[in-house]
C-alpha cells in the first residue's frame, strides 16, 4: 500500500493516502535531523565545519517533509496545491501586527518585577538588530521549518481540534524536535528544559493563530518565528545599555510568552473558529 501511495498517489483512499502522508512527514522531519545531529557530534568537534553544516542544512528536513508528505498524499497537484496555499500574501494586517506585537509585548512582561530596568538605557540602536537580519536566522528555523509545523502539520490536527489546541499540540513535539540539538544545553536538566518547552509550546500556539488567520499562509508564520529568534538582540536594540543577562530569558519569558498566548486565545477564539480551514490534500 505504501509502494501504491509513493507510485500512484491518486489509486488510494483519501485516509490511507493521509496516514502515510502523516509517516512520510515524521520520518523526514525527525530522521534526517536526528541522525545527522547525533553522526556529527559523534564524530566531529562541536566547533568543527560539519558541525556547522549540519546545524545549518539539517533543519531543512522539516520543510523538506512537508513537500513530500503533500506528493504522498495527493501526487503533483498535492503539492501544488500546498505551495499555493503556503506561498499566497491572501490576507489582513491582523497577522502581521500580532507578528511585531506578540514578541514585544512578552519580553516587556518579564520587566514587570523590574520595571527599572527599562529606565536610562540609553537611545534605541535599531542597528543591533538589524546585525542580526542574516541568513542564517532567516534560514534555520523560519523557513527551514515552517513550512512543516505550520504549513503541514497544523492542517492535520485542525481537523479534529480547535486551532489554539492543535497549536498545543504541536508545541512539545516542535520541542523535542531540538532533543539532539540542544541535549547538552537546554534538555542537560528539567529546570533548563521545562521553561523551554512552555516558552517553544506558548509560540506554537500564536503561530498556528497567525497562520489561520492568514488563511494557511505561512509567511506570517516565517516572519514571527524570525522575530522570535531574534527578539534578544530586538530588546538590545531597544535598551542598548541593558546588561545581557537582563534581557528578556528564561522562565521569565517562557511565563511571558505563555501570557500573551493566552490572551490571544481568549481575543481570537470564536472570531478563529468562523475561519475557514485550508483543505488539507
Amino acid at each position: 500500500i505504501f509502494l501504491r501511495c509513493i507510485l500512484d498517489p491518486m489509486t488510494t483512499t483519501l485516509a490511507t493516502r493521509r496516514n502515510f502522508g502523516v509517516i512520510v512527514f515524521f520520518s523526514i522531519a525527525f530522521g534526517f535531523p536526528w541522525a545527522g545531529w547525533i553522526a556529527v557530534r559523534a564524530l566531529a568537534a562541536p566547533d568543527s565545519a560539519l558541525a556547522n553544516i549540519a546545524f545549518f542544512l539539517l533543519p531543512g528536513a522539516v520543510s523538506l517533509a512537508a513537500f513530500a508528505a503533500h506528493y504522498a498524499e495527493g501526487g503533483v497537484s498535492g503539492v501544488t496545491t500546498f505551495a499555493r496555499r503556503a506561498f499566497a500574501a491572501r490576507f489582513g494586517a491582523l497577522p502581521l501586527v500580532i507578528v511585531l506585537a506578540a514578541p514585544l509585548v512578552a519580553g516587556l512582561l518579564t520587566f514587570v518585577t523590574h520595571p527599572i530596568d527599562l529606565v536610562g538605557q540609553g537611545v534605541p540602536d535599531p542597528a543591533i538588530w538589524l546585525g542580526a537580519m542574516t541568513l542564517i536566522n532567516l534560514w534555520t528555523g523560519p523557513l527551514a521549518e515552517e513550512f512543516g509545523w505550520r504549513g503541514y502539520l497544523l492542517p492535520r490536527f485542525e481537523a479534529r481540534l480547535p486551532t489554539w489546541a492543535a497549536g498545543l499540540l504541536i508545541g512539545p513535539i516542535w520541542g523535542l524536535w531540538h532533543l539532539p540539538l540542544f541535549y547538552d544545553s537546554v534538555f542537560s536538566s528539567v529546570a533548563s528544559a521545562a521553561p523551554y518547552l512552555l516558552w517553544v509550546t506558548a509560540w506554537s500556539v500564536v503561530l498556528a493563530i497567525i497562520t489561520r488567520f492568514a488563511n494557511g499562509n505561512i509567511l506570517p508564520a516565517v516572519a514571527l518565528h524570525f522575530v522570535i529568534n531574534t527578539q534578544a538582540d530586538l530588546f538590545s536594540s531597544l535598551l542598548p545599555r541593558l546588561p545581557g543577562e537582563l534581557l528578556p530569558s528564561g522562565l521569565p519569558l517562557a511565563l511571558g510568552s505563555a501570557a500573551v498566548a493566552a490572551v490571544l486565545i481568549m481575543l481570537t477564539r470564536s472570531a478563529v473558529s468562523m475561519t475557514k480551514t485550508p483543505a488539507a490534500h
